[in-house]
């Protein structure tokens, strides 16, 4: 039945994959879990989360910067 939605269920899994690699979960387990026989199809889900990448480096960042600004203050 047509509901105008455009749903498809593999997204489901799609995200659910992804989520778990964002979350730390190790790549195996999220192979398991989403039943893939080859890890390669799993480490696809790894490639589509750069904000991920990006979040860690603007964490790093800052960590730099408040250990420029306490070495300052110690002067």
């Amino acid at each position: 039945m047509a509901t105008g939605v455009n749903f498809h269920s593999h997204r489901c899994r799609h995200t659910t994959g992804t989520q778990l690699l964002q979350k730390g979960v190790s790549i195996d387990k999220v192979q398991d879990v989403l039943g893939h026989a080859d890890i390669s199809t799993t480490r696809r889900y790894a490639k589509t989360a750069p904000e991920a990448i990006y979040e860690l480096a603007a964490q790093v960042d800052e960590v730099k910067e408040q250990r420029a600004l306490y070495r300052f203050w110690l002067r």
